[in-house]
C-alpha cells in the first residue's frame, strides 16, 4: 500500500512521470513480479530511449542470452556517443550485466570502468582510517565493563552485518522464510541513531566520542525506541531482521543498547565481495567503490575493526561465510536459526518461495534455490583485477 501511494503521489506532483515509472518498476522487482516489471521498462525504453536510468533498471531482472532483442539495443546504446558531458553511466552498468551474462567478461569489465569513470564521487581513505581508530579507541573492553547490563535485554532484533554484496540478503531471505522471523531490510534507524547521538548527548564530539556522554537511562529509551521502529514492520514477529551491511560500524552502539540481540556478520571471498560492488552503482553512497584499489583498501579496514569487533564485543558475533551457506544450504540454514534462538523450521529451506519484498540488488538471486555460480565469479576478471589484489592483505586472499 505505501508503495502503491508513493508512485501515486509522484505521478501527481508530476502530472505522470518517468521517474513514476521507473520506481514502479522497481517496486515490481522488489516484489518478484519482474513480468511487470519488465513490460513497463521496455515500454519506457522504446519511447523514451535517452532515459538512461530505464535501461539500469531492467539488465538485473533476467540472465541474457545471444538473440534476446534488448542485448542488441543495449549494446548499441552504449556505444552511440554522447554530446559533450552527457553522462551515460548507468547504460554501461546495464551493458556490463548483459556482457557477464554472455561470458564476454573483457567487454563487460571495460564498461564497468567507463561506468565508474563518470562517478564525481572521491574516496579519502586517510578519513576512513581515522574514522575506525577511533571507534577501536572508544570501544574498549573497558568501556562495556563499565556500562555492564545496560540497554534493553530483548531478543527480537536480529542484526546482519557485512560489506555489501557478502551475502547479506540471502542470509536475510533464509532467516525471514521461518515463521516466527520478518525480514525488514535494510533500516537506517541505527545510522540516525549515530548520526544525531552528539545533540543527544549534548557533546562537544560527534560519534564515537559522543556515546561517552550517554547514560543508562538513555541507552535504555534508545532501545526502546528502536524496538517501537520494528513494531511499524511487524508487531508479531518474534524475530525481526535490520540487514543493513554497513551498520558494522555501529557495532558497539548496538552491542551497548542490546546486549542480548542477535548479531550476524556476513563474510564472503574478497575479491567476489569486491567485484561485486564495483558491478553496481554504489559510489553516490559509498564512495570507496570508484575504484578497485579504493574498494580493496576499504575491506582491509573493515576487516581490522571486525577483527576489533570480534575481541571487544560482549556479544555472540556469528559469521555466516557464503560459501558454506552455497556449499550445504541446510547445515548453514540450521546454524543461523539455532544462533536466532529458535526451533528449526523446514521452511527454511525454501527461502525462494518466501514473498516479500527485497529492496535490494539481490532480489532475483534470492528468489532462486542455491545456486553456486556466483561463488568464486572473480576468476572470469582475474586479468583486471590487479588494483584490487595489490590492495588486499594478503592474509585476506589466503583464506580462500
Amino acid at each position: 500500500e505505501r508503495a502503491n501511494w508513493f508512485i501515486a503521489h509522484l505521478r501527481e506532483l508530476k502530472g505522470g512521470s518517468l521517474l513514476a515509472d521507473v520506481e514502479e518498476a522497481r517496486i515490481a522487482a522488489d516484489l518478484g513480479d519482474r513480468d511487470r516489471a519488465r513490460a513497463i521498462l521496455l515500454k519506457v525504453i522504446d519511447a523514451h530511449p535517452d532515459h538512461a536510468p530505464a535501461w539500469q533498471a531492467l539488465a538485473p531482472l533476467q540472465k541474457w542470452t545471444q538473440g534476446d532483442a534488448f542485448v542488441d539495443k543495449v549494446l548499441r546504446r552504449a556505444e552511440e556517443p554522447r554530446a559533450g558531458d552527457e553522462p551515460n553511466k548507468p547504460v554501461y552498468y546495464a551493458a556490463a550485466k548483459v556482457l557477464d551474462d554472455l561470458g564476454e567478461y573483457d567487454r563487460a569489465f571495460s564498461f564497468l570502468e567507463r561506468a565508474n569513470a563518470e562517478d564525481g564521487a572521491e574516496y579519502d581513505h586517510q578519513r576512513t582510517v581515522d574514522q575506525f581508530q577511533a571507534i577501536r579507541r572508544v570501544f574498549t573492553e573497558r568501556f562495556f565493563q563499565d556500562r555492564a547490563a545496560w540497554g534493553v535485554t530483548s531478543q527480537r532484533p536480529v542484526f546482519i552485518v557485512g560489506m555489501p554484496r557478502s551475502g547479506t540478503t540471502l542470509t536475510e531471505q533464509i532467516l525471514a522464510s521461518h515463521p516466527m522471523v520478518h525480514g525488514a531490510g535494510e533500516l537506517e534507524y541505527v545510522n540516525r541513531i549515530r548520526i544525531d547521538l552528539q545533540g543527544l548527548v549534548g557533546a562537544e564530539r560527534p560519534y564515537p566520542e559522543a556515546i561517552k556522554g550517554l547514560s543508562r537511562p538513555a541507552a535504555a529509551a534508545l532501545a526502546w525506541r528502536y524496538l517501537k521502529h520494528l513494531d511499524s514492520h511487524d508487531r508479531a514477529a518474534a524475530r525481526v531482521v535490520d540487514k543493513m551491511p554497513h551498520n558494522f560500524i555501529s557495532l558497539g552502539l548496538m552491542a551497548l543498547i542490546f546486549p542480548k540481540a542477535n548479531f550476524i556478520h556476513c563474510l564472503r571471498n574478497p575479491l567476489d565481495t569486491c567485484l561485486s560492488c564495483f558491478e553496481r552503482d554504489f559510489a553516490s553512497t559509498h564512495a570507496y567503490n570508484r575504484s578497485l584499489a579504493d574498494l580493496g583498501q576499504y575491506y582491509n579496514e573493515y576487516r581490522r575493526l571486525m577483527a576489533w569487533w570480534e575481541e571487544t564485543l560482549p556479544v555472540d558475533l556469528y559469521t555466516a561465510r557464503y560459501e558454506d551457506t552455497v556449499d550445504d544450504q541446510e547445515a548453514a540454514s540450521r546454524a543461523l536459526v539455532a544462533h536466532a534462538g529458535l526451533p528449526w523450521d523446514d521452511d527454511v529451506l525454501g527461502f525462494h518461495k518466501t514473498e516479500r519484498r527485497i529492496a535490494t540488488p539481490s532480489n532475483w538471486q534470492v528468489r532462486q534455490p542455491i545456486y553456486k555460480t556466483a561463488a568464486r565469479r572473480w576468476r572470469n576478471y582475474e586479468r583486471h583485477l590487479g588494483p584490487l589484489v595489490d590492495a588486499l592483505d594478503p592474509k585476506y586472499l589466503e583464506e580462500d
